[in-house]
């Protein structure tokens, strides 16, 4: 349970920016880091590196990886597949539940300060967005997607023109919900995703520099 705890700490870690992508690690810091021995750190590792979020190299240094631009391309391609199925299928099951945890979301996206507080906010709201779909491995799929790109988050402070775009597709999606229009709702999604996808891409390109 600890070392799962310790998995999960330093995913945040590395979403929120503490831990950059391509820079060195070590155990001890990272013991250091989480207030931790190192055992935990140690078993934490192999688990971190089978999952993509840390690089070991032939000298035995451990990076951050860095995302290639390619793998972005790739998991924006299966998200486009995935998550209009998604919406559509929740808009024809939705609910006044569902449509009023959209709305919630929405206001809490417009008024985050911090990554942290958008990251959440967006999550929330695409739950809501997708929660009438009762194909649970299809949720499931999309939220470990959404996961492995969260470090997008740091692109969209308040005010910046990204935000303003987001905001504009999040209100247009809720709208789209409010009126059952699953086509018109794909529509919107399929370009979201696709902003998000230039501003990622954006961020590999200027972190591999």
């Amino acid at each position: 349970m600890l070392t799962q705890s310790i998995v999960e700490r330093i995913k945040g870690a590395i979403e929120s920016g503490a831990l950059r992508a391509g820079s060195a690690i070590g155990q001890q810091q990272l013991a250091d880091q989480l207030g931790v021995s190192r055992q935990p750190v140690r078993q934490a590792l192999p688990l971190l590196i089978a999952e993509g979020w840390i690089e070991s190299l032939p000298n035995r240094r451990l990076l951050v990886r860095e995302l290639a631009s390619t793998e972005v391309d790739e998991i924006f391609a299966v998200r486009r597949l995935l998550e209009p199925v998604a919406l559509a299928a929740s808009i024809e099951h939705a609910t006044p539940a569902m449509l009023r945890r959209v709305n919630f979301a929405l206001t809490e996206y417009e008024e985050a300060d911090t990554p942290a507080e958008l990251e959440s906010a967006d999550v929330a709201f695409h739950a809501a967005l997708y929660s009438c779909c009762d194909n649970a491995t299809l949720l499931r799929l999309i939220e470990q997607l959404r996961r492995s790109l969260k470090r997008v988050y740091e692109l969209k402070p308040a005010g910046s023109a990204l935000r303003k775009a987001a905001i504009a597709e999040h209100r247009k999606l809720a709208a789209l919900c409010e009126r059952r229009d699953a086509r018109g709702a794909s529509a919107v999604l399929t370009a979201h995703l696709d902003a998000a996808q230039a501003a990622m891409r954006k961020k590999v390109t200027r972190e591999r520099r």
